[in-house]
């Protein structure tokens, strides 16, 4: 049995990566350093009455 991608899917698969490497990933260190410091997700938050 044959599970290969057929030509339509390769074409997709490829303008996709291609997509991802030149507009998410290089965006993805933009964001996390321009991100506020914040505690780890799951952190409880403690909230203070002023």
């Amino acid at each position: 049995m044959d599970f290969a991608y057929d030509a339509r899917t390769e074409e997709l698969r490829a303008r996709l990566l291609a997509f991802m490497d030149e507009h998410v990933y290089p965006a993805e260190a933009v964001a996390e350093s321009s991100a506020p410091c914040s505690p780890p997700r799951g952190t409880p938050r403690r909230w203070s009455r002023s």
